[in-house]
């Protein structure tokens, strides 16, 4: 179980909010809505920059001064305005200037990709033939105009084009080419193994890909009882509209399609594809529940992305593994699975945050992260009782969440 003392204390609050088991569904939506906290851009700079939180008022000023180091030729209004939008604005940080950015904090491998989880919810991927020569500049104390020095020099070989057998799917895992890239000494055993593993390397997460077509392939199977899938008895089927068109799509003899799966387990139908606040809510409401909305909606799959997803013309994402995990409840054979029944809920709710917080950073993906609206939805409902009724939960959760926006 996360040790909730190694959490920030805003994290803390809000993790003890989501299992406190004391929050009523409309409850659970009020707290997202009022009390978030969510995590800005402000927050993450303010974090690796080395500034205590009363120092804030520095902080535009040691970015800009920190970026301007790494890249002395780089205009200094250009580099403000960047900064000022991060600050100010809540702008995203892209994968790029998160690596910059760590470079010009001083930042050891370590805090380099929990910065990069925290901007772009994902850490340095050793598939990726760019992010090994940036991980390995960071390991070798290179400063970062050496390290973009280094990879020109790699894309100049011919190094840097994704692998063919990233459509096809390359055998070797993350994990494995990592061991290797974090052992190597010197530029020049950088540049043979880059060479030696070209057709192993590419920029889809192969780790994630396997995980996504296990879990795809037990919601398609039409072995699987639809009650069991649902997590349910046959007296308790009434809650997910037995009878209704989706639930007899389930209950079909074929093969469920990827439409199925959006529809009956990723709740597609209360995911709002285009919004608008509706009309009579106040100013600030709007405000916060948009960004509420907006986060739980963000790169939420339709039929297209999952289809892309699994035919590899798209990289597998962290929400749709989590999504998909909460689907099967990571279907993995644990030493409880037999005494299930007799587990209180606190042990099947710790059990299950375990495993997904297992099979994330597996991934590369970053844990479940208390301060974003999705992930405590996710923490929240996970939480809120036997793990038997959690897809009924997150289906109302949704519902309700979305019920003042119009399509």
């Amino acid at each position: 179980m996360k040790d909730v003392s190694s959490m920030t204390a805003v994290s803390r609050y809000m993790y003890r909010a989501a299992t406190s088991r004391k929050l009523s569904l409309k409850g659970a939506i009020a707290q997202l809505r009022d009390d978030a906290h969510l995590r800005s851009t402000k927050d993450i700079l303010l974090k690796f920059s080395g500034l205590a939180p009363e120092e804030e008022g520095k902080l535009q000023s040691v970015v800009c001064q920190a970026l301007a180091e790494t890249t002395p030729d780089m205009n200094r209004d250009s580099i403000s305005r960047k900064v000022r939008i991060w600050i100010n604005s809540n702008g995203d940080v892209g994968k790029a200037s998160a690596i910059q950015l760590a470079f010009a904090f001083h930042l050891s491998l370590e805090a380099a990709d929990e910065l990069l989880k925290l901007t772009t919810s994902e850490g340095f991927h050793w598939r990726d033939p760019e992010d090994i020569v940036f991980g390995y500049a960071l390991i070798h104390g290179l400063s970062y105009a050496e390290a973009i020095a280094l990879h020109a020099k790699v894309k100049g070989l011919g190094l840097m084009r994704p692998s063919p057998t990233d459509a096809m799917g390359s055998v070797l895992l993350t994990h494995q080419i990592r061991r290797q890239a974090m052992d190597l000494a010197n530029e020049e055993e950088l540049i043979r193994f880059l060479t030696e593993e070209q057709s192993n390397l590419g920029q889809l997460h192969n780790t994630a890909y396997s995980i996504f077509i296990k879990y795809m392939d037990i919601l398609q199977s039409p072995a699987v009882d639809p009650l069991l899938a649902y997590g349910m008895d046959s007296e308790s089927s009434h809650d997910k509209g037995a009878g209704s068109d989706a639930w007899n799509t389930l209950c079909e003899p074929d093969d469920y399609s990827v439409r199925d799966i959006l529809t009956v387990y990723l709740h597609d139908a209360h995911i709002p594809r285009e919004t608008r606040a509706s009309k009579g809510a106040s100013p600030k409401d709007a405000l916060i529940l948009s960004a509420m909305q907006r986060n739980i909606r963000s790169y939420w799959p339709d039929e297209v992305t999952l289809s892309k997803m699994k035919s590899r013309s798209m990289d597998v994402t962290r929400k749709v593994l989590i999504l998909l995990f909460v689907a099967v409840d990571g279907y993995e054979v644990t030493e409880y699975d037999e005494f299930e029944e007799e587990l209180s809920e606190e042990r099947q709710f710790e059990d299950m945050y375990e495993r997904l917080n297992q099979m994330l950073n597996s991934c590369g993906f970053a844990p479940l992260d208390t301060r974003v609206p999705f992930d405590w939805m996710i923490l929240f409902c996970m939480c809120s009782g036997s793990k038997d009724f959690l897809d009924a939960r997150m289906e109302r959760f949704l519902k309700e969440v979305f019920s003042d926006v119009q399509a």
